[in-house]
């Protein structure tokens, strides 16, 4: 999924952990926005 994402997989047909992206990336980047899309729904549903 996240390969379909990046710049570069698709183009080189590799996948992101296969070095197939263009350039590096984090990837707590990803895991961050599930965590901030968590917390704000747990404050939404407590308020």
């Amino acid at each position: 999924m996240l390969s379909t994402m990046i710049e570069g997989c698709v183009e080189s047909g590799r996948d992101l952990t296969n070095g197939g992206a263009k350039y590096h990336t984090i990837a707590p980047m990803f895991v961050g926005l599930a965590t901030t899309i968590d917390s704000l729904y747990a404050i939404k549903k407590m308020v």
